[in-house]
Formats: C-alpha cells, sequence, structure tokens
C-alpha cells in the first residue's frame, strides 16, 4: 500500500516529516507562557490527543515507528532535532513550577 499511496518508502517518510514539522510548528505557536504549569501542560496535552484524533494514520505511522525503534525516523536527514520545539514547550511550565 506504501507505493500505492507514496511511490516509495521515501516518499512515505518526506510525508511524516511533513505532519511532524506542522505539528511542532502548531505547538511552538500554542501561547502557554501566561498559564499556571498545570494548566499549560493541559493545554499542550489537549492539542496533542486532538491532533492524534483528528489524523489516526499519523497516529498509526508512528506507532508502528515506535515499533520499529524509530529506525527509519533517525535515518532521515530533516529529523534532526525534531522533537527540541515540544520538549521547549513542555519544559516552561515545569521550570515555573
Amino acid at each position: 500500500m506504501i507505493y500505492y499511496y507514496f511511490g516509495s518508502k521515501e516518499r512515505l517518510y518526506a510525508a511524516l516529516e511533513r505532519a511532524y514539522e506542522d505539528i511542532r510548528v502548531t505547538e511552538a505557536n500554542v501561547d502557554v507562557e501566561h498559564l499556571d504549569p498545570v494548566t499549560a501542560i493541559r493545554t499542550l496535552a489537549q492539542l496533542t490527543f486532538d491532533r492524534h484524533e483528528a489524523n489516526p494514520d499519523f497516529s498509526r505511522l508512528i506507532s508502528q515507528e515506535n515499533v520499529q525503534r524509530a529506525q527509519f525516523v533517525t535515518a532521515a536527514s530533516g529529523f534532526p532535532g525534531w522533537t527540541v520545539p515540544s520538549s521547549r514547550c513542555r519544559e516552561r511550565p515545569r521550570a515555573r513550577a
């Protein structure tokens, strides 16, 4: 099915990379600075949950990649540091707690 929809595994992971980028941009634009830490983390969790619920195919791809210990994501050139915005977003509320 990968070849039917994407043509190759590389093109599949290019699409996955774009999806990750979109998520990280969305997270970076969430203003949690003025919120108390619990509300800030709740806001980020809701954003993540809503995103995964609205995109079940993305969630399945991520699950499969996790089963394979992220071997394809770590090998893809566009993924270095893809967790950084998300990590920063989570650290700000915790630092204020």
